[in-house]
């Protein structure tokens, strides 16, 4: 037995593959991310947060206006990075509130901080970001012995909540015809530099970046774009396009300033490249996307919870409404038989999933399935790629060297990552290492289990589990995740 209980989540498929969003939750969001992300400081002299972003899957940054203590990292690692999907966050947001998430979707952990050169830029490793959400740092802290204070003695410290979500555009820059190494990469909250430089004003590594647009070069950008189902045009509007391509496919229709693709969209993301001349200027070059579907009278812009960063794992699609009935009766087992089954060799459960303190951590916590009744609990163990815990979402690691694994991907420190696969076997990868890290869509707990073990010996894991749960149906759906 292993990896999945029947928490409300949904299957994942593979990186990049179709997914719908819910536009409801995450729309207008960047306004209110970056307004709850600029921290309260406790004086004016004292460092202010400027904008917080996912510079990676296993990465977030957090931009200071101005240099910050370089003990102050030390404050945020061990610290975790709640996410959660629901509406209840942005209402939090809008009210100008300390939002929180209670409980949360799903938690990242921090395991090392570095501070970049200039001291401006907090760099933040963690866990892999599973999923589309809002992201939350409590980066609440007290100074750490030895920090300085400011002129006026009021500690450089975080405060308060910082928040982030998947959305934006990857950007590169590089120097020239383009054929030179990067100069610049990094990450923009809108396709429209213009935009996005009003949007990250004072972050040092956004302002580095966009003097570099002011010189001769070629940017790159890439995002995933969600557009409404139907018949779409989606048209980019740029004086500087030299290629641009969606999903591989060129444009229906192009000339020197503009772009067009007539898209029969399902609602699923589309893989967005363009490239961009740049030259000599005061400011950097405009790039405006609208999309009109049949029947709008007129162009609308592209929203930014449209655009999402291309590594960003696919939205898992919703349970089905009425799942399979189960084979066979599931009452009537015997907690003790269970208990022996849940911890012995021939199920194995206990090697990835603790129930009461006793057991592995590869998988959830069984302890506390009150929230589930017991055909939910069957289905978790007969079909565990059906619902996956955002937090024990498996990933395929490509190596360099060829090599592959697959497994739970935890952050290591600084350096590492720890892999642990269907067999809570553990391996450490460098990062270094790592060519391309993705979801993989299925669960690491072995298929097959309730028909390797049989039918009474399931009923008996299954009286085991909710032996200390309270009575209730024995068949509860598990509540939608956007009504929570």
């Amino acid at each position: 037995m292993a990896h999945n209980p029947p928490f409300n989540t949904r299957p994942n498929r593979m990186l990049r593959r179709p997914r719908s969003l819910r536009f409801e939750i995450l729309s207008g969001v960047l306004v209110l991310l970056l307004s709850a992300s600029r921290a309260q400081a406790d004086s004016k002299d004292a460092p202010k947060v400027v904008v917080a972003w996912p510079s990676g899957p296993l990465e977030a940054r957090i931009s200071f206006d101005r240099p910050i203590d370089p003990t102050l990292g030390a404050s945020v690692i061990g610290k975790s990075i709640h996410f959660d999907l629901h509406q209840r966050a942005l209402e939090a947001w809008r009210s100008q509130g300390s939002p929180t998430f209670t409980p949360p979707l799903g938690t990242l952990n921090v395991a090392a901080v570095k501070l970049d050169s200039a001291r401006r830029t907090l760099i933040l490793t963690t866990d892999p970001h599973p999923r589309e959400a809002v992201y939350l740092l409590d980066a609440s802290a007290s100074p750490t012995p030895g920090t300085r204070l400011t002129p006026t003695g009021v500690p450089p410290a975080l405060s308060g909540p910082i928040a982030y979500d998947l959305n934006g555009v990857s950007v590169s820059w590089a120097a020239g015809d383009g054929e030179a190494e990067n100069a610049w990469e990094g990450w923009w909250p809108e396709l429209d530099p213009q935009a996005s430089q009003r949007m990250t004003l004072n972050s040092y590594e956004h302002d580095r970046g966009f003097t570099l647009l002011n010189q001769p070069g070629r940017a790159t950008l890439e995002s995933l774009v969600v557009l409404p189902k139907g018949r779409i045009v989606l048209k980019l509007a740029c004086n500087k396009l030299m290629e641009v391509s969606l999903n591989g496919e060129a444009p229906s229709a192009q000339d020197k300033a503009q772009a067009e693709f007539v898209v029969e969209s399902t609602g699923d993301p589309n893989s967005l490249l363009i490239t961009v001349r740049t030259e000599l200027a005061d400011r950097p070059f405009s790039l405006q996307a609208t999309y009109r579907t049949e029947n709008d009278q007129k162009d609308q812009v592209l929203p930014r919870d449209h655009l999402i960063l291309p590594w960003v794992p696919p939205t898992p699609a919703a349970l089905l409404p009425t799942p399979t009935p189960p084979p066979f009766r599931l009452t009537g087992g015997d907690r003790d038989r269970g208990e022996n089954l849940f911890h012995g060799d021939r199920a194995k459960c206990s090697g990835c999933h603790k129930v009461r303190g006793k057991g592995g951590s590869v998988g959830p916590d069984l302890s506390n399935l009150a929230d589930f009744g017991i055909e939910d609990l069957f289905r978790a163990i007969a079909e565990p790629s059906a619902s996956i815990h955002p937090d024990f979402n498996a990933y395929t690691v490509a190596l360099k060297d060829g090599r592959v694994v697959v497994g739970i991907v935890r952050a290591e420190g600084a350096e590492k990552i720890r892999v642990t696969d269907s067999d809570a076997k553990m391996a450490e990868i460098p990062r270094s290492e790592i060519e391309e890290l993705r979801s993989s869509g299925t669960s690491i707990m072995p298929v097959g289990l309730v028909g390797a073990i049989g039918e009474q010996e399931t009923r008996d894991i299954l009286a085991y589990l909710l032996s200390s749960v309270p009575q209730r149906a024995t068949s509860l759906k598990p509540p939608d995740q956007g009504q929570r």
